[in-house]
């Protein structure tokens, strides 16, 4: 798949990004929303921006700005053109922060993964030797001089504590580009598969919630539950979402597996009678509607079987119930009478 689809841009422009790999936040949306990414370049950037340091420092106002025309392109230095061109004069990943250091300062490779190391500790006699030799570096070469050269090192160190290098913020964006394709051009299937991954995070039943909240917004539907169409994830069907039995609060995971494994039912009878359920299944089931169905086939409603809860759980109870075998009553064995011992007196 290309890295160029004008759809997936969109999309992420629109901020429409719920669910997209690391772009679901509120503030990450809304950063997407001034950048208006129209290039991959645009979303490995983005991942890379949306950290502490560069949104306290103005990088991400900045770089939107500046794409998009509407505040000139200025860099640190005019040596760093190349090494901040491709970002608009911002600083974005921690190859930048080494590359700045060797074009104005002369550092080797090594130097400045070492400068970068120490930035990211923030240890102060380790920045106070790495002060004096960006500073002294710069004077050697002649690139600026001692006030220009310790603001450019602050604005260096600044970034450089929550930078990401350049591989990583491809790999996430990556990720993000093709998430984010998935929900532009298959909504359903994409819903279905986030759907079925929330079910196994701590806060699942709010992150459901709002997933279903958003795709209400797509005018999507959601089909409910239902013992015998359901199965175990959330899935496609009939251009809609099926609900999962496993995204049912109180709903054990054995229980779901064993109620997809014993699919279809024919009645109550049928399902009580082959797959075990406790209590808060039975009441997960009922209060859902996913046994409506049969429910409903045999003249009941779900309140009246919420009120005869305590029935129905004695009853599924009771088709599982061991029987009790009868034992054969050991013959007791006869106790002789103590002899009576002599009296010798």
């Amino acid at each position: 798949q290309s890295l160029n689809d004008a759809g997936t841009f969109a999309l992420m422009g629109r901020g429409d990004t719920h669910g997209v790999f690391q772009m679901g936040k509120g503030g990450f949306r809304r950063m997407l929303r001034e950048l208006k990414p129209d290039r991959f370049g645009d979303v490995v950037a983005a991942g890379a921006l949306y950290r502490p340091g560069p949104i306290q420092g103005g990088m991400v106002k900045a770089y939107c700005r500046r794409k998009h025309g509407q505040e000139k392109v200025e860099h640190f230095h005019p040596l760093l053109e190349s090494v901040t061109g491709s970002t608009y004069g911002t600083l974005c990943f921690q190859e930048q922060v080494m590359s700045s250091a060797r074009v104005l300062a002369g550092y080797s490779l090594g130097e400045a993964d070492i400068l970068r190391r120490a930035m990211g500790k923030k240890k102060p006699e380790e920045m106070r030797a790495q002060r004096a030799k960006f500073v002294d570096g710069c004077l050697r070469l002649g690139t600026c001089d001692a006030k220009q050269a310790s603001e450019i090192f602050d604005l260096i160190d600044h970034f450089s504590g929550y930078g990401f290098n350049v591989s990583h913020s491809t790999a996430y964006g990556m990720l993000s580009y093709y998430t984010g394709w998935l929900k532009q051009h298959h909504p359903i299937s994409f819903y279905a598969a986030l759907l079925s991954i929330l079910t196994e995070e701590a806060d699942s039943y709010v992150k459901i919630a709002e997933t279903i909240y958003d795709i209400y917004e797509h005018n999507i539907r959601v089909l409910p539950p239902d013992v015998n169409q359901s199965r175990a994830d959330f899935a496609p069907e009939n251009w809609a979402v099926r609900y999962g039995l496993r995204g049912l609060r109180g709903l054990g995971k054995a229980a779901a597996l064993a109620i997809v494994a014993a699919q279809p039912f024919t009645s109550l009878a049928d399902l009580f009678t082959r797959v075990k359920l406790g209590k808060r299944d039975l009441g997960s089931l009922i209060g859902s509607g996913a046994l409506d169905t049969l429910l409903a086939s045999e003249g009941h409603t779900r309140a009246q079987a919420l009120r005869h809860l305590p029935d129905l759980l004695a009853w599924c109870k009771n088709a599982h119930a061991k029987p009790k075998v009868k034992r054969a009553a050991k013959p007791r064995a006869k106790r002789s009478k103590p002899t009576k011992q002599l009296d010798l007196l």
